[in-house]
């Protein structure tokens, strides 16, 4: 299991901050709970993009107040550096990297009501509306 530098999951809950809905910014979540998946995706994602944070780390070492910081501005300052070019796929990579880290997470999907419980999974298995289409369907056969 890599171990995680602060300013990474300052990253990491910069692009995806706490909010109303879950507690948790994305490198807190990461942080708390390590998933054997997720952290194929760290491992690919700190591979691919090496030179990009070790650009973060000095855009964060250089400011003493990380709090001031907001995910665009970030962003903004590493299309100043590297141009847009390199850029694109960085940010491509990490909103996908983020999505799949923060929605295979169980505590966000029931945070965010996405999982079925098992009575309502009942209730849509069960529904009297498809029930009769596919007897319908049966008897046009």
């Amino acid at each position: 299991m890599q171990i995680l530098n602060s300013n990474f999951i300052l990253f990491l809950n910069l692009a995806i901050p706490r909010n109303t809905i879950f507690k948790y910014g994305l490198g807190d979540l990461i942080q708390k709970k390590r998933i054997p998946e997720v952290e194929i995706l760290i491992k690919s994602l700190l591979d691919n993009y090496e030179d990009i944070f070790e650009m973060i780390e000095l855009i964060f070492s250089e400011n003493t107040n990380k709090n001031q910081f907001i995910y665009s501005d970030i962003i903004d300052k590493l299309i100043f550096i590297y141009g847009k070019e390199k850029c694109f796929p960085f940010t491509r990579d990490l909103s996908s990297f983020c999505a799949k880290a923060y929605f295979s997470n169980p505590d966000v999907l029931n945070a965010y009501s996405l999982l079925l419980t098992s009575e309502r999974r009942k209730d849509i298995l069960n529904s009297e509306i498809d029930k009769s289409l596919f007897l319908s369907l049966i008897k046009n056969d």
